[in-house]
């Protein structure tokens, strides 16, 4: 059972705040950026909207 559903079985569908990271990727004054086809935006690849 992955973590998100065993904490459902514990509160249900209150609030469930999980934690991210990413990195940003810079060189030469210039950042890496994913862009999104689904969503047609650019982003640091952890769905953070640039």
């Amino acid at each position: 059972m992955n973590y998100v559903k065993q904490m459902r079985n514990f509160i249900g569908h209150e609030t469930l705040f999980t934690v991210g990271c990413g990195v940003i990727i810079e060189s030469n004054k210039k950042i890496l950026l994913q862009h999104r086809t689904d969503e047609d935006n650019w982003c640091n690849g952890n769905r953070g909207i640039i």
